[in-house]
């Protein structure tokens, strides 16, 4: 009797090692080759709250942009060349003035509007990147050329208008902002393979409008059908390093800063591209002004934010 208790815990114990064991291990991790071809489409919904003495006051964009993406090379060391054109351009400002609308597929040589025609202008122009195979972008270039074409294009000569224009593309498409716009969905990837139900961490700075960083928590939920079904959960905080903003003789800072970001990424395991992603982020804090006028001083307004993303990508 003794021996086969013991021989029913040896075979308990082998069992619960070989489920351990079989678990599937997936290598999330870029896998391009050169020619790939990828359409990728980004929706994103952003609201900006803020209260200032009695007015409360509230700024919401629709943006709503494509891009197709060619890998021109794929180096030794994984890090893959993409070129990227732009191919739609759709955004729609809400300001308490009013709405600005401005779309790259609704331009005739009737339309007034400057911006319209300068995204417009854009359509089919395009800039490098490159970027590794775990989701770190090495380097963009080629939007200056970009800028630089779209005047020459629509002949714009006025030196005021150009830096006007410039401060609204740079806040858009600058090389930085490109740069964490990427990186918000790639720094998904790992640097080791990982099994079902396992979790790992990244800390991401994921707005460029605001001094803001997450601590991203990876869970892989499931695996199947060359699938990778990622979750995201994530707790928001001020960034401890940042540099105050200097705006029309304003210091602007940011305190208390505290959110959440939650979402899930379906990866393509065969080549570990974003099939789709979806992420909500919120987050709320206070605004500081500092100015050098006796009459505004330092002011402190409450702020908050929320931001709703949703990505796919088609291979071409």
């Amino acid at each position: 009797m003794k021996k086969n208790i013991g021989l029913y815990i040896i075979l308990i114990c082998s069992i619960l090692l070989l489920s351990g064991c079989m678990k599937k291990s997936v290598d999330i991790s870029l896998k391009l080759k050169k020619g790939n071809l990828y359409k990728v489409e980004v929706d994103i919904k952003e609201k900006t709250s803020q209260k200032i003495k009695d007015n409360s006051l509230e700024l919401e964009t629709k943006s709503k942009m494509g891009f197709l993406c060619n890998v021109t090379n794929v180096d030794k060391n994984k890090n893959a060349d993409i070129k990227v054109t732009f191919d739609s351009i759709d955004i729609k400002s809400t300001t308490p003035n009013g709405q600005t609308p401005a779309n790259s597929q609704q331009v005739t040589s009737e339309t007034s509007d400057k911006l319209s025609k300068v995204y417009a202008a854009f359509v089919g122009k395009s800039f490098n990147v490159k970027i590794g195979e775990y989701g770190k972008v090495k380097q963009v270039v080629g939007m200056d050329d970009v800028v630089n074409n779209v005047f020459t294009e629509l002949n714009i000569k006025d030196e005021k208008e150009k830096e006007d224009i410039k401060k609204v593309i740079k806040a858009k498409f600058g090389e930085e902002v490109i740069t964490k716009s990427i990186e918000t969905i790639t720094s998904v990837y790992p640097n080791n393979k990982v099994k079902v139900g396992e979790n790992w961490q990244q800390k991401v700075s994921i707005s460029d409008q605001f001094p803001v960083e997450a601590e991203r928590k990876y869970n892989l939920k499931e695996s199947a059908d060359g699938t990778s079904e990622i979750t995201v959960d994530s707790q928001i905080k001020g960034k401890e390093d940042a540099e105050p903003k200097i705006t029309d003789n304003l210091k602007i800072t940011y305190e208390e800063i505290k959110g959440t970001e939650k979402g899930v990424i379906n990866l393509n395991e065969e080549n570990g591209i974003v099939k789709n992603a979806e992420m909500q982020t919120q987050f709320s804090g206070k605004m500081k002004l500092y100015s050098d006028d006796p009459n505004l001083g330092s002011q402190t307004f409450p702020i908050s934010y929320t931001e709703k993303t949703v990505v796919n990508v088609l291979r071409q």
